[in-house]
């Protein structure tokens, strides 16, 4: 099954914890894939330039999961509130849009960098010989951080191709991108589920009391994984140690 195969790397990590700039770093290794893409960057060290993916106006680090043959599918933490089932995800829409477009090709010539805000115990419960890259947060600095970017992410992402368009959370996502006058974002969202309002600034200690509670928990989970194919490393990057995890 293709969930099995060993050349999955994920980079587990909370929002705001620089995964994808981890992952980019990882990408210049010439034996792990780089989604080479104008959106993208042609090489996975290419962070300026023009993009249509809204998250890297953000954050310029973020990029897309594409290949020569389509767009491969997220992993389940990317989709959750439109598809909560993660076994009927995992087992009818990403293994068949991943066949689709080849990844499994390039499983047999690469190790596929995931990035993934799932804990590593919901990633290898279904990848059980990937390779996991446990970032451990600190989080004061994920706070931080989350409130210059985090909380500006765009909110209304459609996942065309993963998720159906009469989709229930995403027709409320069109409808609360239409109450705000367009341009939808995280904090819009969290407004209108803790209060049922508009975001307005403030809220801002209220969300980010929430948000650090979150961390914290994360954090605890993450500070005692313990797995024969987890590697935790914290923001002091050893990169000497995450090639020879990689190697095996």
């Amino acid at each position: 099954m293709i969930l099995e195969h060993p050349n999955f790397l994920f980079i587990s990590f909370e929002q705001a914890a620089r995964g994808h700039r981890l992952a980019r770093v990882l990408a210049a290794m010439p034996h792990i894939y780089w989604y080479s893409h104008p959106d993208n960057g042609i090489k996975s060290w290419h962070i300026l330039g023009n993009t249509s993916i809204q998250q890297r106006w953000v954050s310029p680090y973020h990029y897309n999961r594409y290949t020569p043959n389509g767009h491969l599918p997220p992993p389940h933490d990317f989709v959750k509130p439109y598809l909560p089932n993660i076994e009927d995800y995992y087992k009818n829409i990403f293994v068949p849009k991943f066949l689709e477009a080849k990844g499994d090709e390039l499983l047999d010539n690469y190790i596929l960098p995931y990035c993934t805000h799932s804990l590593p115990r919901d990633i290898y419960r279904y990848f059980p010989n990937a390779k996991i890259i446990n970032i451990i947060h600190d989080v004061d600095a994920a706070v931080n951080r989350y409130k210059r970017v985090g909380l500006e992410f765009p909110a209304y992402v459609k996942h065309f191709g993963f998720v159906p368009e009469d989709n229930e959370y995403l027709d409320y996502l069109f409808r609360l991108d239409a109450r705000v006058g367009g341009d939808l974002k995280v904090k819009d969202v969290w407004a209108d589920q803790k209060y049922g309002t508009a975001w307005n600034d403030d809220m801002f200690d209220a969300c980010m009391v929430d948000k650090r509670q979150f961390f914290e928990i994360q954090h605890n989970a993450r500070v005692t994984t313990n797995h024969p194919n987890v590697l935790n490393i914290t923001n002091v990057r050893d990169y000497k140690t995450m090639k020879e995890f990689i190697r095996g």
